[in-house]
């Protein structure tokens, strides 16, 4: 499985070469990809799931999640949504296209610390055989750095 970030005024690109190079992050080599954001902003990301031979993957029966961590290894997960609880900043904006829409508030990203942040945007459904687990595809792991907003930064202490 592959993504496509989708920009906001034309047709797809490929992520790999969207991110290619820009932000690389030592000692990393299996996530090559990495964003740079700010504190207090709306976050999203809009990409669209396509599989091995880069067709578009419908994703229509699928569950959505989206996971942040400090590093890949931590078990404190500092924010997770999903698309069933979440359907407001989880959505399948054309989910027979493959595309969807991940959304960290303000709120959210204001109380995270400025550095670098592991993510990953897996899909889960339920297996046709009720006996085995669910299937789950981790269709995007990557990187992304938060920087310090200007305006909205006040230094806490007093």
């Amino acid at each position: 499985m592959s993504v496509n970030p989708l920009p906001r005024h034309k047709g797809l690109f490929k992520f790999e070469e969207f991110f290619k190079g820009r932000f690389p992050i030592p000692n990393h080599k299996d996530i090559k990809h990495c964003a740079e954001f700010y504190a207090g902003d709306t976050i999203t990301l809009e990409v669209q799931v396509c599989d091995e031979c880069d067709y578009p993957f419908d994703i229509t029966d699928w569950t959505i999640y989206w996971t942040v961590k400090a590093e890949e290894w931590d078990l404190e997960v500092l924010y997770q949504i999903n698309s069933i609880d979440d359907p407001k900043l989880v959505v399948k904006t054309n989910p027979t296209l493959g595309v969807l829409q991940v959304t960290m508030q303000p709120s959210v990203s204001r109380l995270l610390d400025v550095g670098q942040y592991i993510f990953d945007i897996q899909l889960s459904k339920a297996n046709e055989d009720p006996e085995l687990e669910p299937i789950v595809k981790t269709v995007l792991r990557a990187w992304f750095i938060l920087k310090r907003d200007v305006t909205g930064y006040t230094d806490p202490t007093p």
